[in-house]
């Protein structure tokens, strides 16, 4: 079966809201998926807005979010939408063919994801998957999770559970990574210097035997060591 006759136009419009920082990339998205699928559009939002709990969100809410407004930004959102109730259903769109970033938007709740030059019918499909509470993931990203999760798992196992390897202003750090701040972010709300702060972030990664940044604060979320009020 194609995927063009996957895509269809469903009796009752499936709710979406779309996250971008361009104007032309939010009105030739409407555009194309105009003729394609049966959809109400309920929002859009600057992916640099500050983000608050009273924003529009019914029940088979579908979110797409642009790749093109950064990790930092793209996850944050992610997140926020992964914890809403009902919990909304995230299409990050735009990626590049990168399998660290379509990692980060994955293990933060994204329920799937398009690249850079996908056709409307890709993007469509994609929608109408996750809308029906299936996720749309390629084989290969499926199998770096499965190798991610089964990390993580380890170093939780043989490492964390015993002693917390880090100092105080290590966890204040890596508390403001998990609300997504940049290193210049924490430098002003420290009050140190960005050198200092990529000190930190440097020993973070080191002690926990992590690459990034994000995993470091998956990990310390999943171990509580950090606050949960990540959005007030």
């Amino acid at each position: 079966m194609s995927m063009k006759s996957l895509v269809t136009q469903s009796s009752v419009p499936i709710p979406i809201s779309i996250i971008s920082n361009s104007h032309f990339l939010v009105e030739g998205l409407i555009a194309a998926l105009m003729p394609r699928i049966n959809f109400e559009l309920l929002a859009t939002y600057n992916g640099q807005m500050k983000i608050n709990d009273h924003l529009i969100n019914p029940q088979g809410h579908v979110i797409l979010i642009d790749g093109t407004i950064g990790q930092t930004l793209a996850t944050r959102w992610t997140h926020y939408w992964r914890n809403q109730q009902p919990e909304g259903a995230v299409v990050v769109i735009e990626l590049a063919d990168n399998v660290e970033l379509i990692l980060a938007c994955i293990e933060e709740g994204a329920k799937g994801y398009t690249l850079r030059g996908a056709t409307p019918e890709k993007v469509a499909h994609t929608i109408e998957l996750v809308s029906q509470g299936r996720a749309h993931c390629s084989t290969a990203i499926t199998a770096h999770l499965f190798d991610r999760l089964a990390h993580l798992k380890e170093v939780a196992e043989t490492r964390y559970m015993v002693n917390m390897p880090l100092t105080s202003r290590e966890l204040e750090v890596l508390n403001l990574i998990a609300k997504g701040c940049s290193n210049k972010e924490i430098a002003d709300q420290l009050v140190i210097t960005l050198r200092t702060v990529k000190h930190h972030v440097h020993n973070i990664l080191s002690k926990l035997d992590l690459k990034h940044r994000y995993e470091a604060a998956h990990l310390a979320m999943q171990q509580g060591w950090v606050h949960n009020d990540l959005f007030t």
